[in-house]
């Protein structure tokens, strides 16, 4: 099967070097080729006076029907025009109109540079601030359209990781966990088109149950977010949304193809999106869809056998809008197989300490797409209905009903004792998680006093069903609901945000017995008041300063309490404690901004204070069982203070060229034992550099790059009964990462069951350009090389540190096709 792969990549480089390449042309001379058009092109740029790329600048060609808008990057395209002269306006909201007049005899490239509208630049500010639903004094990251094109077919918690002060929580290449400043599970919220996104999140190898193809609006809160999103959000919330449905009449859509050489994946999605005319005005629709299958993954030394994995989902929506009243119906269905390590299972004692041992796993079984036992099937569907009525002077309200399912199903390597065939085939654990939530809210637009602000009730039912072999948490019901109120007061130098909200929730468990029968009931009652305080100041058009004051709370998860068992996928046995209680956080976070011309930077700090810290603690005790042996983890509280930083820039050193970083340290203590915190983040240091080509004359390629990453991942010396005073800073690691050495632990780890991994770095290649076919289809296509210099290392926060090394060299194709 893997001389079949290599062929497949083969033919898709093949691809790139015949259909892509000409259309680039290089420093050694003009490798395009010469197309003859039936009708041209106009191409260009629109930034503003910082040299900024304007999204959503409308180009409009005098006397005829042609009109564009500029796309995140600034570019633009004009299809299927004809010989001739014409006038071109170039207009964005609070900045100047520029006219030019272009005689158009082929395919030509117009740049617009705006200048800022003295007059009506003051009420376009007011304008961008009347967003009550956004919180203006909390980091906000947005994932750029071209980083999710270069990262097309990772999971989330991957595709996250270009987010300065985000890691991942990964089990093997298939499962990944996004985490914020340490944080992570249930301390972080996903809202999946708008939806708290519901399943059985709480487990460190259970990721998001969502297909990005779907999202192409990808943002993150960093810090707690509690008042607008709910309890829960403690560490801060990830916001996927997928585009607004068309307004303007006539079919769209997207196709996107993805092929990796290192597991094998084959990855397909696609969407077509129409909106009607005549007496269906005010009608649209969107369908979607995702397959994806990938083999066995591959270190630089050998492969990971039952590390395969396969996907396919789908989406649909559905809108009316017509006099302010808008009517939205959203329904997506996900359905995943993913294979467990099987090198993480070990019989006894002694083979657990020599797994822990050993540099590599005892057997390489070379590439397969084939699923066995252990493995994991995972099926999620959301239903989504909103209803929203806006009028001038009224403001904006708003009714969503959700309605989720999440079925989990784990199968274990040790098959059930039975000669029923129907039986061998169960899982031996299977969960079904109901969702049903009710959000109302109102927003009022801004007065001519400069308030503007929301007020929202939020309600959720949810009940928990096991139907497997085993029972490794309870069934539950539980009851949540929410009010909250949140004021801004905007003014032209600064704005002041408000917040209050209390949240109530119910459980009640269901404990079973051996039998299956339930031994009794549970109930547990928690409630609490969070609140935000916070502001923004703009000294002037380039440097301002956010500072926020929040709390936040969340109640202990079902695992926490009640777990007893163990954990297939993460290979290790877990016990809860019933007398856990509420976690409690309160944190200060300063954001600092500068944006020149040349040069951007953020710099971001955070401390977090957290009462009753919920957290797997080691026993660095092993339950020998009859499947296996596993390590064992217990669910216990602290108080806890978890701090850091982050710092972005972004340098446009030179005509073409641009540089950036990221930086981002998490320190984690144990306030009750004056120890580190474990499996908090390893300082982590990004650096990327880019070369854009200039569009030339005759080349229909618009927007032609290459960028090299280089990743810097320290090892994590912050561990507990380490003294504080002896562990190294982030500098001295990174120094250490940069030369290849690592600390020398002595003795047996008593935090963990291995000492944590060695620091090391990583290469990664992108080449990517956006070119017009000789029918003016548009065509986005980047080479993406991962692990440049097939580097062995184990990440700190990898569920298979402890047996296998991760990722080797990848190489993948990925091809993005806007159609019309």
């Amino acid at each position: 099967m893997e001389k079949y792969m290599k062929l497949l990549f083969s033919s898709c480089l093949f691809f790139a070097i015949n259909f892509v390449l000409p259309f680039v042309k290089g420093a050694g001379g003009t490798l395009y080729a010469q197309v003859v058009l039936r009708s041209f092109t106009l191409t260009g740029k629109v930034v503003d006076e910082k040299n900024q790329p304007l999204e959503g600048a409308t180009i409009l060609l005098e006397g005829t029907n042609i009109a564009t808008i500029s796309n995140q990057y600034g570019f633009y395209s004009a299809t299927r025009l004809k010989e001739g002269s014409y006038t071109v306006n170039c207009s964005y909201i609070g900045y100047k109109l520029i006219t030019k007049t272009i005689v158009l005899k082929k395919n030509d490239h117009i740049d617009f540079n705006l200048e800022l509208d003295a007059e009506l630049q003051p009420e376009v500010h007011i304008v961008a601030q009347r967003k009550p639903t956004e919180l203006v004094t909390v980091s906000v990251t947005k994932v750029s359209e071209k980083t999710l094109e270069e990262n097309s077919g990772k999971p989330l918690g991957e595709l996250l990781k270009t987010v300065s002060g985000l890691n991942s929580i990964t089990t093997g290449p298939s499962i990944s966990k996004p985490v914020i400043h340490g944080l992570h599970s249930n301390r972080i919220l996903i809202l999946n088109n708008g939806v708290r996104h519901e399943a059985q999140q709480w487990g460190m190898e259970h990721a998001p149950e969502i297909d990005p193809f779907a999202n192409n609006q990808i943002a993150v809160i960093k810090g707690a977010a509690s008042i607008r999103y709910g309890s829960d959000a403690i560490g801060g919330v990830i916001l996927m949304q997928p585009p607004p449905l068309p307004t303007q009449e006539g079919t769209t859509g997207d196709v996107y193809v993805t092929a990796s050489d290192n597991y094998g994946i084959l990855c397909f999605s696609g969407n077509t999106e129409t909106a009607l005319g005549g007496k269906y005005k005010g009608l649209s629709y969107r369908l979607q869809g995702t397959l994806k299958k990938a083999g066995n993954s591959k270190t630089p030394d050998y492969y990971l056998k039952n590390t395969a994995f396969s996907e396919n989902d789908y989406s649909a929506s559905i809108g009316y809008s017509k006099n302010g009243f808008k009517f939205n119906a959203f329904y997506s269905d996900y359905n995943t197989w993913l294979g467990v390590f099987e090198g993480s299972h070990v019989g006894n004692v002694a083979e657990l300490y020599e797994a822990l041992h050993r540099t590599k796993p005892t057997e390489d079984p070379g590439f397969s797409y084939e699923i066995k036992r252990s493995k994991q099937h995972v099926h999620h569907y959301l239903l989504k209905t909103t209803a929203t009525y806006q009028g001038d002077d009224f403001g904006k309200i708003e009714l969503q009903y959700s309605k989720q399912e999440n079925n989990r199903q784990e199968y274990d390597l040790d098959l059930p004792f039975s000669s029923d065939p129907t039986y061998l085939t169960r899982p031996q654990i299977d969960f079904h998680i109901y969702t049903d939530a009710l959000n109302l809210t109102y927003s009022h637009l801004a007065t001519k006093n400069g308030f503007a602000g929301q007020v929202g009730l939020e309600g959720v039912q949810q009940t928990n069903i096991c139907d497997g072999l085993r029972y490794l948490v309870p069934n539950f019901r539980g009851y949540s609901g929410g009010i909250f109120a949140l004021e801004r007061f905007i003014k032209k130098k600064y704005t002041i945000e408000a917040g209050v909200r209390y949240d109530t929730r119910s459980l009640c468990g269901y404990p079973l017995q051996a039998n299956g029968v339930s031994a009794y009931q549970s109930k547990r009652y928690y409630n609490n008041m969070t609140y935000t305080l916070g502001a923004n100041l703009r000294f002037n058009d380039r440097f301002s300063t956010s500072i926020n004051l929040a709390s936040a709370w969340r109640a202990p998860s079902v695992n926490e309490l009640y777990i007893a068992g163990v954990h297939l996928s993460a290979a290790s046995y877990e016990l809860g404690d019933s007398t856990l209680k509420s976690e409690r956080s309160n944190g200060l976070t300063l954001t600092t901004k500068y944006e020149g011309k040349k040069f951007n930077c953020e710099i971001g700090a955070y401390y977090q204070l957290i009462d009753n810290f919920i957290y797997s603690k080691p026993t660095q005790e092993v339950a020998n069982l009859i499947s296996g042996a596993y390590p064992c983890f217990h669910y216990t509280q602290t108080k806890a203070t978890i701090s850091g930083f982050d710092i972005d820039t972004d340098w446009e050193f030179a005509q073409n060229w641009k540089a950036g970083s990221k930086l981002s340290v998490v320190y984690g203590v144990n306030d009750s034992t004056k120890e580190w915190l474990v499996l908090m983040p390893a300082d982590r240091l990004q650096s990327k550099i880019t070369y854009t080509f200039t569009p030339q004359e005759g080349n229909d390629a618009v927007d032609t790059y290459i960028s090299l990453t280089h990743t810097l991942v320290a090892q994590q010396t912050r561990i507990p009964e380490t003294p504080r005073s002896n562990a190294s800073s982030f500098g001295e690691n990174f120094v250490e990462a940069l030369a290849g050495k690592s600390k020398t632990w002595e003795g047996t780890p008593i935090s963990d069951y291995a000492y944590p991994t060695a620091g090391y770095m990583l290469f990664d290649l992108v080449l990517g350009t956006t070119f017009l076919s000789s029918k003016n289809q548009l065509i986005k296509f980047n080479l993406t090389i991962n692990n440049l210099l097939d580097t062995r290392y184990r990440d700190y926060l990898s569920r298979y540190r402890y047996f296998a090394d991760d990722l080797g060299r990848t190489f993948s194709i990925h091809v993005h096709i806007p159609f019309k």
